[in-house]
């Protein structure tokens, strides 16, 4: 019988399911069958729901519970849901609320849109319809190509929300440099 993915190595699977790549790249850099990566893409399997998590228990000072009740009000989330927020985000793991995933999904669309403006800037350089220089035409391409890649990074940022992956922050660095 096969050994099971570590919890580490489910997350890992999703996350770069959620980045595009293929079931057998993505078998290869987890050490797992292609059809395990297969059938964990076609489940949506999340495995950080908490339906089966461990209970913590903790004491916290009057002053520090009326604090984290008054949070609790103004975010308009569970208890629950507020404390596994605030360890995921302690832990470097980021966690979106449903306005973020609301807000990542405009974002792609205007980024897409931008980067459709910038190609058919260079159709119309290209066809000769716009007067610029090979450096002008150069840049666009450019700003273009990184819209593009932008947008695949905000996508996958937000598909992997959508199925409650968790999204470490040194992943979103990546996506900032360039």
């Amino acid at each position: 019988m096969s050994k099971r993915l570590s919890t580490i190595a489910r997350q890992e699977v999703l996350r770069l399911a959620a980045q595009g790549l293929g079931d057998g790249e993505i078998a290869v850099r987890v050490g797992c069958s292609r059809p395990t990566v297969a059938r964990m893409r076609a489940r949506g399997v999340v495995t950080d729901r908490t339906t089966k998590g461990r209970v913590l228990q903790v004491r916290v000072s009057a002053r520090e519970a009326e604090a984290f009740e008054a949070l609790v009000a103004e975010t308009g989330m569970t208890t629950s849901g507020l404390l596994r927020h605030m360890i995921r985000l302690s832990s470097g793991i980021v966690a979106f609320r449903r306005d973020e995933v609301t807000a990542l999904k405009a974002s792609a669309n205007q980024l897409n849109a931008l980067a459709r403006n910038l190609v058919q800037m260079l159709k119309l350089a290209h066809a000769g319809k716009l007067r610029w220089n090979a450096r002008d035409a150069a840049m666009v391409g450019r700003l273009a190509d990184r819209a593009e890649e932008v947008a695949r990074a905000v996508q996958a940022l937000r598909a992997a929300s959508l199925r409650g992956a968790f999204v470490r922050v040194s992943d979103l660095r990546d996506v900032g440099e360039g």
